[in-house]
């Protein structure tokens, strides 16, 4: 999965390893995610032209602390795609 940078920037890093995106839709991510949590995650920073690939374990969030984090800046977003990052690796 892909996602711009912005958003992370904007959410910030929580509890040391964790990226919060915003989920709009993700119904399909979500089903996948209760099979195989496992993920990577493609982030590009318009403003540094570069990218970086996370890689981790993730959930959507709907209704938990995060969630409503990311709601309350995103008012769009049904909850949160959840990232316990474990590895990065820049890209570009």
């Amino acid at each position: 999965m892909a996602t711009w940078g912005d958003y992370v920037r904007t959410m910030g890093i929580q509890e040391g390893d964790v990226i919060l995106i915003p989920a709009g839709g993700y119904r399909q991510t979500e089903k996948n995610l209760s099979r195989n949590p496992r993920v990577e995650v493609l982030m590009a920073s318009k403003q540094a032209g570069t990218g970086f690939r996370q890689t981790g374990r993730a959930q959507v969030q709907t209704d938990r602390t995060w969630a409503e984090r990311v709601r309350d800046v995103y008012s769009w977003a049904r909850g949160a795609l959840v990232v316990h990052v474990e590895g990065v690796e820049q890209l570009l």
